[in-house]
């Protein structure tokens, strides 16, 4: 059982968040909000750094983006997806992606995203088939590490998904990192572009393979 007390927003948490284009509204909706204690099964821990409840369902997953030993604590379960009630009235594309953080992200873009548990989650078939009756394209973008990779490839490969991944160039490890990436000397605006045209060109990729294939048979 995880408790948590809330704090009040600060400084600290917009200089956090704002590198990933993670407003204050954005956190609300995907019900992520400040903490300055939490309990585990009645034993309370005092946050030492800036520390977040995300609410999934009825439990919570701890965050403290700052700590290197105890950054993440949980108690949800490996079927609960993260944003998902950001997503159930929408059509269109939906993005898979590896953490809420890359999905608030993408959000903040306009782009529909969800994300499982974790990234080594094999999602059950039922879970894939229902969001294939809302959306007419599902896109994995997984981290781009080997793990990252290897999970989106078992994945795009057992349900028939198209996956995505960032240019190694811009050496960032995932969506939220990309968009944070000063080091590049770009815009954010132009970093936005990027992903929006990745995932544009994987879609055109598609469908000029799927017309092809029409024609040969």
């Amino acid at each position: 059982i995880i408790k948590k007390k809330r704090r009040e927003w600060t400084m600290d948490d917009s200089d956090f968040w704002m590198p990933f284009n993670i407003t204050k509204k954005i956190l609300k909706e995907f019900l992520v909000e400040p903490i300055s204690h939490f309990w585990i099964n009645e034993n309370r821990f005092l946050c030492q750094s800036i520390t977040y409840a995300y609410r999934i369902g009825l439990k919570y997953k701890i965050y403290a983006p700052r700590e290197k030993e105890r950054k993440w604590f949980s108690n949800t379960s490996s079927t609960q997806i993260q944003g998902l009630h950001m997503v159930k009235d929408l059509s269109g594309t939906l993005v898979i992606t590896s953490s809420l953080k890359d999905v608030m992200t993408l959000y903040s873009m306009g782009i529909p995203a969800i994300a499982f548990q974790s990234e080594t989650t094999i999602p059950d078939e039922h879970i894939i088939l229902k969001l294939k009756t809302h959306f007419d394209c599902i896109i994995l973008f997984y981290d781009t590490d080997s793990a990252g990779q290897y999970m989106a490839d078992k994945i795009c490969s057992k349900y028939e998904l198209l996956t995505v991944i960032l240019d190694a160039q811009w050496n960032s490890k995932d969506v939220s990192d990309f968009i944070a990436n000063e080091a590049l000397q770009q815009s954010r605006i132009w970093r936005i572009d990027q992903i929006k045209q990745l995932l544009i060109n994987v879609q055109k990729s598609e469908e000029k393979s799927k017309g092809e294939g029409k024609q040969e048979s």
